[in-house]
C-alpha cells in the first residue's frame, strides 16, 4: 500500500496548493454526506414529500454506513493525515479510511434518488455529486483517491443489488406479521454489529502504530480510536428503530405527507426538534466511553431517533392536526 499512500499524498497536496478559498465549498459538500445532513433530509422527505421514497433511502443508506464500518475495520487503512503531516489536516476523523463511507453513501443515496426520479437531470445532478462528495474528502486530506474509488465501486454494486431485489424482497415482506417484521429487523441490526465484530476478532493483538497517533494529534489535536464500532452501532440502531416504527404506524393506517405547505413546514419543525432532543439531547446524558454501556447506549439513542423519525412524529402530527391518516 506504501505506493498507493504516497501517490495518493501527492494528489492531496496538488489539491490543496490550489488555495484555501476551497476549503470552505468542499467542507460544504463533504457535510452532504454527514449523518447531519441526511438527519435534516430524510426527515423532510418522509414527514412532508415522499414517505416511501424516504423509507427506502433509509434501507439502502443504514445496512451501507454499517457494512463500510465493518470494512474499515477489517482493512484498517490510515487517512492521509495519520501518516504525514505535509498534508494539511482539514478535517477531523478517528476511525480509519478505507473505503470513504462518504464516497459509499453518495452513490447509493443519491443514486436510488436519482433511479427514483427517473429524470436525465437528475441523473447529471447525482454523479455530478457523488463526484465532487468524493473530490471533497481528497482536497480536506481525510481519504486517499483509492479510498474514495473504492467506495464508489461498492456502493455502486449496492445499489445495483438494491435496485434488482428492492421489488422481489419488498413483495415477500408485505405478506409478514407485524411480529415477524419487527423480528426481522432486529435480526438484520444485531446481524450487523455481529460483522463487525467479527471484522475486530480477526485484528487480534493489532494496534494503531504510534506514528499514525501522533501524526493525527499533531494535526487535528484529537486522538484516534478507529477500533470502536461507532458508525455500526448509529446505523444498525437507527435500522432497528425505523423499521420498529414503520411497523407500527402501518398498523394504525399510516399518515399522509401531503397537504398545506404551512403544514408541511411546522411538521418539519416539531419533528427536527424531537430528532435534536434524542440525537443531542440524550448524547450528554448517556455515557460516551468505549465499552459496552456506552455502546448498548449509543445503539439506544439512535433506536429511539428512528422509531420518532419513523413513528413518533407521525402519530404527534396526527394528534395535533398536522397530517392525515391514510384513506
Amino acid at each position: 500500500m506504501d505506493a498507493i499512500h504516497s501517490s495518493g499524498i501527492a494528489i492531496v497536496l496538488s489539491l490543496q496548493s490550489l488555495g484555501e478559498w476551497l476549503t470552505a465549498p468542499m467542507k460544504f459538500l463533504s457535510f452532504l454526506g454527514l449523518p447531519e445532513f441526511y438527519l435534516l433530509f430524510m426527515p423532510a422527505l418522509y414527514w412532508c414529500v415522499d414517505t416511501g421514497l424516504a423509507v427506502r433511502l433509509g434501507l439502502i443508506l443504514l445496512p451501507g454506513v454499517a457494512l463500510s464500518n465493518t470494512f474499515k475495520i477489517l482493512l484498517h487503512q490510515p487517512r492521509p493525515y495519520w501518516i504525514t503531516q505535509q498534508v494539511k489536516a482539514l478535517d477531523s476523523y478517528v476511525d480509519f479510511g478505507l473505503p470513504s463511507a462518504h464516497a459509499w453513501n453518495a452513490v447509493t443515496y443519491w443514486g436510488l434518488l436519482a433511479a427514483s426520479l427517473r429524470r436525465r437531470w437528475a441523473w447529471a445532478a447525482a454523479l455530478g455529486l457523488m463526484f465532487l462528495i468524493g473530490l471533497s474528502r481528497v482536497y480536506l486530506a481525510v481519504h486517499f483517491p483509492s479510498d474514495v474509488i473504492v467506495g464508489w465501486l461498492v456502493g455502486a454494486l449496492f445499489l445495483w443489488a438494491f435496485l434488482r431485489w428492492q421489488k422481489p424482497v419488498g413483495d415477500w415482506l408485505r405478506h409478514r406479521s407485524a411480529r415477524q417484521l419487527v423480528l426481522l429487523s432486529l435480526l438484520l441490526s444485531l446481524g450487523l454489529l455481529g460483522f463487525t465484530g467479527l471484522a475486530m476478532a480477526s485484528l487480534g493483538d493489532w494496534q494503531v502504530p504510534a506514528f499514525w497517533q501522533e501524526n493525527a494529534v499533531a494535526g487535528t489535536g484529537e486522538a484516534l480510536d478507529p477500533l470502536a464500532p461507532l458508525d455500526t452501532l448509529t446505523a444498525a440502531g437507527a435500522l432497528s428503530g425505523l423499521i420498529a416504527g414503520l411497523v407500527w404506524r402501518s398498523q394504525a393506517d399510516g399518515f399522509r405527507p401531503d397537504g398545506p405547505t404551512w403544514k408541511r413546514v411546522v411538521r418539519f419543525l416539531v419533528g427536527i426538534v424531537g430528532v435534536a432532543i434524542l440525537w443531542y439531547g440524550l448524547r450528554e446524558v448517556f455515557t460516551r466511553e468505549s465499552n459496552w454501556l456506552g455502546y448498548s447506549l449509543r445503539y439506544l439513542r439512535y433506536a429511539l431517533v428512528g422509531l420518532w423519525i419513523s413513528a413518533g412524529a407521525p402519530s404527534l402530527f396526527l394528534r395535533l392536526g398536522l397530517a392525515e391518516k391514510k384513506e
